[in-house]
């Protein structure tokens, strides 16, 4: 992961703490056909960005990112806060289920962090 990473709808601002397994996986459509000739046609559509990203957040931050989630809200992603606070791009969740579930860390972990999970976030 490159920097701090931001999520942000209106007024409200989440700060992804990331964890092992960030991931800027290709997510071009593509369709594959074969001539009776035997001639392959290969047509890529689209090239949006997508960034999957496993992180551990609060009670509040994970409650709200659901939130986003179950409204299909427009959200701005700032990819690398650090280097540039204007390097950002109009994402949405687009995981199939729930992104962030309930975590119950153990009686000795200190961690204030209470909800985990992938965010999947797709340009729109």
């Amino acid at each position: 992961m490159a920097g701090t990473q931001k999520m942000k709808v209106g007024a409200t601002t989440v700060t992804l703490s990331g964890m092992t397994g960030y991931a800027r996986p290709d997510d071009n459509n593509r369709i594959i056909n074969t001539a009776m000739d035997g001639t392959l046609y290969i047509s890529d559509f689209g090239g949006k960005e997508r960034y999957d990203i496993p992180c551990a957040l609060s009670t509040t931050d994970g409650k709200q990112v659901n939130t986003w989630w179950s409204a299909m809200n427009t959200i701005i992603f700032f990819y690398d806060f650090d280097a540039s606070a204007s390097a950002s791009i109009n994402t949405r969740i687009i995981n199939p289920t729930r992104p962030m579930e309930k975590w119950f860390p153990t009686g000795w972990d200190t961690s204030t962090s209470k909800y985990k999970g992938t965010i999947i976030l797709r340009q729109v």
